[in-house]
This record gives C-alpha cells, structure tokens and sequence, in this order.
C-alpha cells in the first residue's frame, strides 16, 4: 500500500489531517501541489506532420513510437533495485498523460506498453481526446490468451507475446503455444506479432512456418553481468 502512495496523495492526506502542516512545506512544493491540482485541458495542438511512418497491417504506425517500460515500472536498472520504484512514483497518472500528449504534438502515433497500462491509456483517450494507437504485449496472467484478452478488449490496436513469454515458451519446447496465441489473435482481427529477446526464437518460430504479422526484437548486447549470469 506504502508504494502506491504517490506524492500528491501524500500531500493531500497531510494537508487534510493537519492545517499546520501547509506551513513546513516548502513554496517549491506549494507550487506543485497546486500545479497538481489544476484542470486537466484536452488536447488542442495539431501534431506536427512529416514523420516517416511504416505499416503493421492496416495500421500506419510512425517509425519512432513510445515505450511503457518506464510507464509501468520496468527500470532494469541491474542492480539499482530501487529505480523501478522511483520512476513508478514519478510517472503518474497525470505524468502520463502529458508524456502521450506531448507524444502525438511531435509526430509519434503509438505507444507499447504492458496490458496493465490499459487503464491510463483509455483514461488518455477519453479525458484528453488523444488518438495514439497502443501495441500491447500481453504479458498479464498465467495463460497467454488471457493479456491478449484483456488487451484487445480495453481497445489495444494490435498485439503481440512479450519477449520473455516467447523465450521460455521456446526453451521450454513449448513452441506449439506460441502458434495456438497467434491463432487466437486472429480471432479479434488485429495484427498479432512475437516478441523475443533471443535471436533463436526468431530462428525457432520461423523453422516451423510462423508468420506473425510483426515481429518485435530487442537489439542489444547481453554481455553485462545480469544478463548472462553464470
């Protein structure tokens, strides 16, 4: 419960308990506090036109397109445990909201993000009138058809298996589940994809005939010491 008390919530239950309490804040935190506080605007800026953008079946999708690591609290700081936690409590709702905004006014049409972020996202839509596109990589729940559920229903615009989901699954000898996610996928009619953070995979997927509709794929080294542990 601790960890979900963010700064506002902490200001406003303060302020509420005690009036004198307003009087050992600092005018910087005044000044966010009440910052905080304001009405929110919908979006009313034009994006700025001319990004290149690409397709991922019928979807136009600008080459350049937000995370959610950062959103969702997925740091991977290595052995800076506590940053996942800091930039969790940094990124509000309303942080959020302002960063999808400030997205689109600069050309970025799409964020992907984890299912949990579905909430925020639709509240982005509705309550700021944006129109970014979520790619969600159904990592949520023990089944995969379950995030794949729970993404397409709260309006993801495309899907695919997170990378970890469809590494295990392929060192596993569990390839056959990827196929059966792809399948279901097809179902909802949007355009479904593979993850991977390791190149055979990719390699593995593609030997038995996978055709997703897009692939996602980390591209870096894996020679620090939490990625090849001994």
């Amino acid at each position: 419960m601790a960890k979900e008390l963010n700064r506002r919530q902490f200001l406003n239950k303060s302020l509420a308990g005690s009036a004198a309490i307003a009087s050992v804040l600092s005018i910087e935190e005044r000044i966010l506090l009440a910052a905080e506080q304001r009405p929110i605007a919908p979006v009313t800026t034009s994006p700025i036109k001319g990004l290149p953008m690409g397709k991922i079946g019928s979807l136009t999708i600008s080459r350049l397109i937000c995370g959610g690591n950062l959103i969702g609290g997925w740091a991977h700081s290595r052995d800076l445990t506590y940053v996942s936690t800091l930039v969790k409590a940094y990124h509000t709702d309303r942080k959020v909201l302002e960063t999808l905004e400030l997205a689109e006014e600069c050309g970025i049409n799409a964020v992907l993000t984890n299912p949990r972020s579905d909430e925020v996202i639709n509240k982005y839509w509705k309550e700021r009138g944006g129109q970014i596109q979520w790619i969600s990589d159904c990592a949520y729940g023990s089944d995969l058809k379950e995030g794949i559920k729970r993404s397409v229903d709260n309006g993801a615009h495309a899907v695919y298996l997170q990378g970890g989901l469809a590494d295990q699954a392929v060192q596993q000898g569990k390839i056959a589940a990827i196929g059966d996610a792809l399948e279901y996928i097809k179902q909802f009619k949007v355009p479904g994809g593979i993850g991977a953070h390791c190149l055979e995979t990719i390699k593995a997927c593609v030997d038995v005939g996978m055709k997703p509709d897009f692939w996602v794929k980390t591209l870096h080294p894996d020679n620090y010491w939490s990625g090849t542990p001994k």
